[in-house]
């Protein structure tokens, strides 16, 4: 149970950070410069989530 916990918390942040990886591309796109301001907010938003599902992670990992 705990295994597949990690497994699918691991799996979750894998795609926090692609979504946040392209983000960090659409940003510098010209043709999107209208949405900045809000790709920015998404990519601070997903940074929060990366950053919980770590802790999460590290947490689950340190139970016995």
């Amino acid at each position: 149970m705990k295994n597949e916990t990690i497994w699918n918390l691991e799996d979750m942040l894998s795609i926090y950070e692609n979504e946040k990886l392209d983000l960090e591309i659409d940003s510098k796109n010209t043709e999107l410069k209208g949405m900045r301001d809000q790709i920015l907010k998404k990519i601070k938003f997903k940074a929060v989530k990366i950053k919980e599902l770590k802790r999460c992670i590290k947490w689950i990992k340190n139970q016995n």
